[in-house]
């Protein structure tokens, strides 16, 4: 799933925990405070190149993973219940989010 705008992160209320919709909140807004340009947040659209992208499997990862001429971090963040898996890929001469839950099967080095 790619989140573009506010409206694509409240439609994942009732379908991720909320600890991982706080944090994708607060990523959202920060793009949002960098990308802005003075819009309105009801209408400010993320650009395709750094839509955040929702990971749902290890597959996923995994492919992410293997395109390590793109990989520009992969990092896990810590939160009191889950642990998130953040990747940044170099797309475009820009930088796109991808996260994930970390189910226990990946650690970063």
């Amino acid at each position: 799933m790619r989140i573009q705008c506010l409206k694509d992160v409240n439609t994942l209320v009732c379908e991720i925990l909320n600890e991982f919709l706080d944090y994708l909140n607060c990523e959202f807004y920060s793009l949002y405070e960098y990308l802005s340009n003075g819009d309105k947040l009801e209408n400010f659209i993320l650009p395709n190149c750094k839509n955040m992208v929702l990971l749902e499997c290890g597959e996923e990862i995994n492919k992410l993973l293997i395109r390590t001429l793109d990989l520009e971090f992969v990092e896990e963040v810590e939160l009191n219940e889950i642990t998130i898996i953040r990747i940044g890929l170099n797309y475009e001469e820009d930088i796109q989010l991808n996260y994930a839950i970390n189910r226990g099967d990946f650690h970063a080095n």
